[in-house]
């Protein structure tokens, strides 16, 4: 948790998390509530459409320079069913580290003025007990720029800051 004073509304906010994503993918919005039970499978970590539409939820890390820091977006990827089915197997848990990275998009929109939504993507396992790691494959893409140059600790902010008041009024 940090402190900082936002660049949007000059106010000092503490305790703000460098941690931020939604706790469901896009895809699943225009799904009425009263048909999720039957179309809709949703975890933390998976997310299953119509059995037809597969994703996986995982850490798209930016460095912050200077610093052993991360700020996180905790990001949803569609993958295609053999992906899916790799990652949230158990039974393949404890081998993952030898798999090769695999092709899937995001499906979550970032603050950011290149569209992330259908951003093509690499998810890396992370070993066993950790979400994969998502790489933007477009390595001109802003997105894909942060992760691999890092930001600086004031980018964090700004990007948390961006977030927090996105989910003004929304509640926990």
């Amino acid at each position: 948790m940090h402190s900082f004073r936002c660049t949007r509304c000059g106010a000092e906010h503490s305790g703000v998390s460098l941690v931020w994503g939604p706790n469901a993918p896009s895809v699943v919005l225009p799904i009425p509530r009263a048909d999720w039970p039957s179309r809709v499978s949703l975890s933390g970590d998976d997310c299953v459409v119509d059995r037809t539409t597969y994703l996986v939820r995982g850490c798209l890390d930016l460095p912050i320079r200077s610093t052993s820091d991360v700020f996180r977006w905790l990001v949803w990827v569609r993958v295609d069913r053999v992906g899916y089915r790799y990652t949230m197997s158990p039974w393949r848990r404890l081998f993952r580290l030898r798999h090769p990275p695999y092709a899937g998009e995001l499906d979550t929109a970032l603050p950011y003025d290149s569209p992330t939504s259908s951003l093509p993507v690499e998810v890396r396992d992370a070993g066993p007990g950790y979400r994969p790691a998502v790489a933007v494959a477009n390595p001109r893409h802003p997105l894909a720029l942060e992760q691999r140059d890092g930001i600086p600790l004031e980018r964090a902010y700004e990007l948390a800051g961006i977030m927090l008041h996105a989910w003004e009024g929304r509640g926990a």
